[in-house]
């Protein structure tokens, strides 16, 4: 059993569940707190139930705990970007920007989008026939740029509906060049 090494001041406490662990705001970690951001308190509450004369102990409800994060893990936080990850999915395979607006349009819809929806939708397209593409190659760019996730069906991360509005904005730019280039000739 691996133990958590405890600070040289709770080591000798007598109740175990006073000791703290010693990385607690070492390096990186900080001490459970409750909602309302105060340390967790550190007694237990005991409470004893009386019964035909005979004293019992009832595990009392425990608080909620949170954990705090640290300045670098706010700064990583703050640093994520979902919006830029999926400009740049789009950029790196412009080719197939039909393909993503209709993955993230399905992902959109209410209740999201199951794989073999997406899959039909997809697979027989022409853009993806050569070379041979399929809907996980889609799926799995943008579930790792933040767009869509996994909820049951594919459902529409927050800059989904960002870079949704982009891709109409330009089909409808190369919708009204082509349209003008026709009238050119």
């Amino acid at each position: 059993m691996n133990e958590i090494p405890t600070t040289a001041a709770s080591q000798g406490a007598e109740d175990p569940r006073e000791a703290q662990p010693a990385r607690w705001g070492k390096g990186g970690s900080h001490p459970p707190i409750v909602e309302n951001g105060e340390p967790l308190p550190g007694e237990v509450e005991v409470v004893v139930d009386e019964e035909d004369g005979e004293e019992y102990l009832v595990a009392a409800e425990p608080p909620e705990v949170f954990w705090k994060t640290t300045e670098d893990g706010e700064a990583y936080v703050e640093a994520d970007d979902p919006l830029a990850r999926t400009r740049a999915v789009l950029d790196d395979e412009s080719a197939y920007l039909e393909i993503y607006r209709t993955v993230l349009a399905a992902c959109a819809a209410p209740g999201g989008a199951k794989t073999p929806d997406l899959a039909a939708a997809v697979d027989g397209h022409p853009l993806v026939q050569s070379p041979r593409l399929y809907v996980q190659h889609f799926l799995k760019k943008l579930e790792d740029a933040g767009a869509i996730r996994w909820e049951g069906a594919w459902v529409a991360g927050s800059a989904a509906a960002d870079v949704l509005a982009e891709l109409d904005v330009k089909q409808a730019a190369s919708a009204s060049k082509a349209q003008g280039e026709g009238v050119l000739r």
